[in-house]
């Protein structure tokens, strides 16, 4: 590979990677806070932190990788430009056809990696999320239960106050629950307690020890305590059964062949990897500036083509799926329309560095 491309290169590369890294944690902070409020109130069960993380982080790849690159090309060669380096290039015979051809090599170089982020490993990450949120919305946990704090049981109107747990054990202690079933309300305490799990029918309870349960029945019809023993109370829902996934978390070859649902999807899944192609490209002229102009001059303007391509995606796949546009072409007069704009911006850029090249 000739020293330039592997040069402009570089450069572009260091600025893709440091994007990538401050897109990186923008998502992951955004991410954490979500999920720990999510646990926070009951949602999810505390041991699922990691992995949560980790399916939003997968996730969140097929949008930051494209991105990342976009601005890094736009930051890379803004400043080459603003060094002169660009002027200087130009002056020795370096047309803008061997700019283009390195981002276009860097851009060939990622594109397995695009195209496994969006057909395979966002989809499997929705989906997996998707199954950790059913699972935890079927069952209630004790893990989330948080001592010292009412916690709302997911999928009923019971309420479970704990005053302490033991982090080894994991037994409960003073345990007040309040809710309803089919006869009425009803308030149960007890001393001690400990999740239990019926391994025949996969349900899931709270074996409750020497309590009393009070009893009121619709409208104050009857009223009773019974006091025991041993007691179970069972939460959240009977057995899980993992559901059909949305479409938006189906692996990529079960869309093939679908309805306008699928269509939609898979379109709106091939832009991602079509927009990670364009959009580095669309950068190269855009990133064109002078000494006396700002490091970022460019800037604005490639962030209102990305947020208008990217809506016009987004618009595009949802008039796919409520059948207001033809499946076929479906989203590709979008991507028609942006490669029509790359190009007269690349060719009206060649023509200005070539008239700046011959200038004495």
């Amino acid at each position: 590979m000739p020293i330039i491309e592997r040069y402009l290169m570089r450069e572009i590369v260091l600025s893709f990677l440091g994007v990538l890294l401050i897109l990186t944690l923008v998502f992951f902070s955004g991410s954490l806070f979500r999920i720990l409020a999510q646990i926070a109130s009951g949602d999810f069960a505390r041991d699922t932190l990691f992995t949560l993380l980790l399916l939003q982080g997968a996730e969140n790849l097929v949008f930051t990788v494209p991105l990342s690159l976009y601005l890094g090309v736009l930051l890379a060669l803004g400043r080459l430009w603003r060094d002169s380096e660009m002027a200087a290039l130009a002056a020795s015979g370096i047309g803008p056809q061997r700019i283009v051809r390195a981002v276009a090599l860097l851009v060939a170089l990622l594109l397995p990696l695009n195209l496994y982020f969006s057909l395979w490993l966002s989809p499997w990450a929705k989906q997996q999320f998707s199954v950790i949120n059913e699972e935890a919305r079927a069952y209630a946990d004790t893990s989330s239960i948080i001592p010292g704090r009412f916690t709302s049981v997911p999928n009923s109107d019971d309420v479970v106050y704990v005053e302490s747990r033991d982090a080894n054990s994991g037994q409960l202690s003073r345990i007040f629950i309040h809710g309803r079933d089919e006869q009425g309300r009803f308030t149960i305490m007890a001393e001690a307690g400990q999740q239990w799990t019926d391994h025949t029918t996969g349900e899931r309870y709270i074996e409750l020890l020497n309590g009393h349960r009070h009893h009121i029945g619709e409208e104050g019809a009857t009223y009773q305590i019974i006091r025991f023993d041993r007691y179970l109370a069972r939460l959240g829902l009977p057995s899980f059964t993992p559901g059909t996934p949305r479409t938006i978390a189906m692996p990529t070859s079960e869309l093939l062949g679908g309805g306008l649902s699928e269509m939609g999807e898979l379109q709106w899944r091939l832009s991602i990897v079509i927009a990670a192609v364009l959009l580095p490209l669309t950068a190269v002229p855009l990133a064109r500036t002078s000494p006396r102009q700002g490091r970022y001059a460019g800037l604005f303007i490639a962030l209102v083509i990305y947020l208008v391509y990217s809506n016009l995606i987004g618009l595009g796949k949802s008039w796919v799926e409520n059948d207001k546009i033809s499946p076929y072409p479906g989203i590709g007069w979008i991507h028609l329309g942006m490669l029509l704009l790359t190009t007269l911006l690349i060719l009206q850029h060649a023509g200005r560095l070539r008239l700046r090249a011959g200038n004495p």
